[in-house]
């Protein structure tokens, strides 16, 4: 259950105590009872869902001591959990583990000396009114209202990743075509499945996806292990669930990309902890950098006046302004449009092989022509 929520009266997350804490002060008090105001005013941080009420803290009558927190908890009129289906509060059966989730960042409860940075930058933004946390919420809205337009269900094997990389990053051995050689199996970081995919890369050449970089330069991200680790998991864990395009992000993407690396470049402290590699990586400053141009209409020279008024300033007085969630849009964003063009390359050659039979029989075969062992 959330501890905090978004409150649209004060335009910011708060925990219970001090949302009562501000109604009772407040003429909001003298018209309405503070249940009905909580129910018509938050909403949950993370999916927006509106309907909540308090849950109070939990006394432990024999000693007296505190057991539980305070916390909002929201349900629809039939007593049911009102979150969606992907949300972290959300707890019924369905819930959807899904990898289009891992954009959140929880500036409010982190162990990162790199998060804990980015949090002074938000709440100096926030102090002096650059953005709100409201911003935050609206933003979130935006993404929110992205994936529940999703028409897009993926029906493509993994296997057909593993091709994609295969065709673009391969043995010298291989490159031209495949060459067996039985000396190779016994040396040391020999990878048979690496082997097999070098093989079938030249029987089913069809997902060269370095033809299509000028639509898209991050389709060549499909060198990258841990894209191509990631775009497997979508596959096995978001292809029963709807999801949109990925690749009309494409513009923001890049635009918070630049931005998030000036601000890395211009920050001592981030320049020291953060990698070229890393800063694209990072949810928490792609989440400050997408919320700067969002509050910039996208515009990246009004977004980086706003970073430099915020390193003119310094100093924060209230280090708790930015204890909120926040939202990287473009995570894993490489790895889902990689996904969507091998889709597209898939249904206009209405590819119907099976995968798995072709990878199983290439490997059965290529083990006994290695002489390996099962």
């Amino acid at each position: 259950m959330p501890i905090t929520a978004y409150s649209n009266t004060y335009k910011r997350e708060l925990d219970a105590t001090q949302l009562e804490s501000l109604f009772n002060e407040s003429p909001h008090s003298l018209d309405v009872s503070f249940q009905n105001f909580v129910k018509n005013d938050i909403e949950c941080p993370s999916c927006n869902v509106t309907g909540g009420y308090i849950v109070s803290e939990g006394i432990c009558t024999r000693t007296g001591r505190t057991v539980s927190q305070a916390h909002f908890a929201f349900r629809n009129a039939q007593g049911v959990d009102a979150h969606l289906p992907f949300c972290d509060f959300y707890d019924g059966e369905d819930k959807q583990k899904l990898v289009s989730n891992e954009g959140r960042v929880d500036f409010r409860r982190s162990q990162s000396a790199i998060t804990r940075q980015i949090g002074v930058i938000v709440s100096i933004g926030i102090e002096n009114n650059i953005f709100s946390q409201g911003d935050m919420r609206d933003m979130r809205q935006w993404f929110l209202d992205l994936r529940k337009s999703g028409q897009e269900l993926f029906d493509i094997s993994p296997h057909i990743v593993n091709l994609a990389r295969s065709s673009y990053v391969r043995s010298k051995r291989n490159f031209e075509k495949f060459v067996p050689d039985v000396s190779e199996a016994s040396k040391e970081g020999f990878d048979i499945d690496r082997e097999v995919y070098e093989s079938l890369s030249h029987q089913y050449p069809h997902y060269k996806l370095i033809e299509y970089y000028k639509e898209n330069p991050f389709y060549l991200e499909i060198a990258q292990k841990a894209v191509v680790k990631k775009a497997i998991k979508i596959i096995r864990n978001d292809s029963n669930f709807l999801s949109f395009d990925r690749s009309v992000l494409l513009d923001k993407y890049q635009l918070t990309r630049k931005l998030s690396d000036k601000i890395v470049q211009n920050d001592g402290f981030l320049s020291q902890n953060l990698s070229p590699s890393a800063t694209f990586k990072s949810n928490p400053l792609m989440a400050l950098s997408a919320l700067l141009l969002f509050v910039s209409n996208w515009d990246i020279d009004e977004a980086w006046g706003k970073v430099e008024i915020i390193y003119k300033i310094r100093t924060v007085k209230d280090h708790d302004a930015g204890n909120f969630i926040g939202l990287n849009p473009f995570a894993n964003y490489s790895a889902w449009v990689i996904i969507k063009k091998l889709m597209v390359i898939k249904d206009t050659l209405e590819d119907n092989l099976d995968y798995d039979y072709l990878f199983n029989e290439e490997k059965s075969r290529l083990m006994k022509l290695y002489g390996l062992k099962g």
